[in-house]
Order: structure tokens, then sequence, then C-alpha cells
């Protein structure tokens, strides 16, 4: 008689042994003992019958129908002793495995096809009784997500609450977002999030609302004005001094020239000739303080600059010999009647000194004596000439 084979790795497998030595498999559910002596005659054989086929039914132990057994013939030799089984094992393996057909010296079946968790045969064994079959472990499958779609949105109000992790609108008396169920914070947070809008419209109103906005809207009113009158006065006055750095100054020559007194062969036109040699001077000797000489211009003119020569002459004896001014006093008045006063003080030495006074709009200049030097009894004050520059 072959020796069993193990389904699993096609091992051979001794007789009575509940487990494949190779693999480890069980094997009492699809095996058992073979039968002998008393056991054979307690547990008859079916007849042996061509092998079944692969997926086909195994018949259970009450379709099983014991045949005769088949004469031995007289010439055959005896079967050889066969150990007797345990009668405690043989009854437990009677009550829990079925009764299946002897299994013959055939070749082995071919293995059938293993399953995805590589370990069940495509034969389950056929339970008996209330004994439970075996079971193909399960494979775990990971749970698909639901996708839900958000269809409970609505038009925000006025008092709805800002999310602060998504941004939803939120009805004022919830605490959790309706969306991602972030927390709204408290009262104290909901408050202090709120537009400065909103906080005012939620403010209670005067009764007298109606002259709280007309005096609110005339405060505005005047606010814009004195904004737009700020720039058009400080925006012109930052013009005027970007241009007065960038212009250069050109000569302006007076129309008319005017003293409070001339000497003889000295008159007050001598001041404004373009001529070196040729001085004004007052009728009077001596100091000459309060004597003055004006200049006139055909039309309003920005002043820039003004340069004075003193005394009689560019000769060093020539101009010691008269008095010279030391303090002119310049007063100005513009196109609107405004008049702008200044000092211009003066070094006693031959050639031009430059004063840098900027006026806007002069029609008119007045130059008056205020102090001198080397006055004398027998000597007049002399003013050589006066050259005034506008911005073009």
């Amino acid at each position: 008689m072959a020796e069993a084979v193990c389904e699993q790795c096609g091992s051979p497998v001794r007789d009575g042994e509940p487990f494949c030595g190779n693999c480890g498999v069980f094997l009492e559910w699809d095996r058992e003992p073979a039968p002998t002596g008393q056991a054979a005659a307690a547990h008859p054989q079916p007849v042996a019958g061509p092998p079944a086929a692969p997926g086909a039914e195994v018949p259970s132990a009450s379709a099983v129908i014991p045949a005769a057994a088949p004469p031995v013939p007289a010439e055959a030799a005896p079967a050889p002793p066969t150990p007797a089984a345990d009668p405690a094992t043989s009854r437990a393996a009677a009550l829990l495995v079925p009764v299946q057909p002897a299994r013959h010296a055939d070749p082995p079946e071919p293995h059938a096809p293993e399953t995805a968790a590589g370990t069940v045969s495509s034969h389950p064994a056929t339970p008996s009784g209330d004994q439970p079959g075996a079971v193909q472990p399960g494979r775990p499958v990971p749970r698909r997500p639901t996708v839900r779609t958000y269809s409970d949105d609505r038009d925000p109000t006025p008092d709805d609450i800002a999310c602060p992790a998504c941004g939803t609108a939120n009805r004022p008396d919830r605490n959790f977002c309706r969306r991602c169920g972030a927390a709204l914070g408290g009262p104290a947070d909901r408050a202090r999030r709120l537009p400065w809008w909103r906080r005012w419209r939620r403010r209670p109103r005067p009764a007298r609302s109606l002259l709280w906005r007309v005096l609110t809207w005339l405060l505005i009113i005047a606010l814009l004005a004195a904004l737009g009158y700020a720039a058009f006065v400080f925006g012109r006055k930052a013009t005027d001094a970007i241009r007065d750095k960038i212009a250069k100054p050109v000569p302006v020559h007076p129309t008319f020239v005017h003293a409070s007194s001339e000497a003889p062969g000295h008159p007050a036109a001598s001041a404004a000739d373009g001529l070196s040699n040729r001085y004004w001077a007052p009728a009077r000797t001596g100091p000459a303080q309060g004597e003055y000489v004006e200049f006139a211009f055909a039309g309003p003119v920005r002043l820039l600059d003004l340069i004075v020569h003193t005394g009689a002459a560019a000769d060093q004896d020539v101009f010691l010999g008269q008095a010279r001014p030391a303090e002119l006093g310049l007063t100005a008045w513009t196109a609107g009647g405004d008049q702008v006063h200044t000092t211009l003080h003066l070094e006693d030495r031959l050639g031009e000194q430059k004063f840098h006074q900027v006026i806007g709009d002069v029609v008119h200049i007045r130059l008056t004596i205020k102090s001198d030097y080397g006055d004398a009894p027998e000597r007049r004050v002399a003013l050589g000439e006066v050259e005034f520059f506008k911005r073009p």
C-alpha cells in the first residue's frame, strides 16, 4: 500500500500523523487513519471506483453504502499485520472526522490551484453534524470614503459670524462653524472681530439722529475744505520753492524811479542807469537817515535777487570822498496790496553786494537809509547802483 501524500506540499505522510511534517498543515480534516483489525470490520469500506474529478463533491458518511469485500484468492499471501490503533483515538476520529472512502495506491491527484490566501485547497472538507467546516480567512478591505455635498449654504446677513478657519457665515447663536466645526469664540471675541461699520449699526442711536447726521456732515465738509485750502496754499509754495531753486534769475529794469530828495547833479534815476560812475545822493549833507529812493516795475515780478553798489564811484579815492549807506530798509509792495519789510546790511567796500530776497508779485520797492559810513557836515550819502533780478 502506498503512503498518503500531503495535498498542500506533496510530501509523503505517515498514517496516524495529524500534521504534515514538511509544511505543517493540519491533515485530520481530509484523512483518517487506515482501519485495521476490528476497526476495519466495524467500518466497512466502499467499493473502490475511479478517482473523483477535481471540484466534485465528496460523498458524505451517510451516502456511503457498504459493499461486500472481494474474495481473497487462496494463493494470495496474507497482508502483513497492522499495529492496532488506540481505541480512544479511533472513537475521537470517528466522531470528528467524516467517513471517507479508503485511499488506494493510485497515483496522487493533481493539486488544485491555490486561492488568494494561498493556504486553502479548492476541495473544502464536508462538515458532519454540528462541526463547522474549513473557512478561508477574510481579507481586510478599507472602507471607501463617503463624499458629501455641502448644500446647506445660504447668503450671509449683517449679523452673521465669520468662521476664523474657513470663513463661512454662521448665525449669531452658534458656537461652532456649521461647515468645518471650528470654534467661533465667545461673545467678546465676536464683538472684537466685527467691522467698525457693523458695530456702529448695532449701537443705540440717539433720539436726535437727524441733528447728529447734519453735524457730522458739516464737520466732514469743513475738514475737506481745510484740507483743500492747505493743499492749494502749501502746494503752491512748494512748487514756487522748487522753481526758484532751479530757475536762472534774469535782470529786470524799473520803469519809474523816485527819491525823497535829490542833490544837484545826482538825480534818483542815476541809481538805476547801469553806470557805476554816477550815483544818487539826497539834497542835505551830513547824516541822511530817513531819505529813500523808490523803484516801480511795469508789472508784477517774482523778485529773487538784488545787487547794491555803494559809494560815488568804483575808484577808491572817489569812493571814500563821500559817505556810504550802512543799512538800507527794503519795503516791497505786492500786486495784492501786501507789504514786505526787511533790512539790508551793507559792507563798507568797493564792488557789488548781492542779496537773495524772494518776494512774489512785486510791483514797487523802496530803499530807505537807516545808517551810513563816513558822514560829515560837508559830505552826502552816495548810492551808486541798484540791480534787480526776477524769475523767468
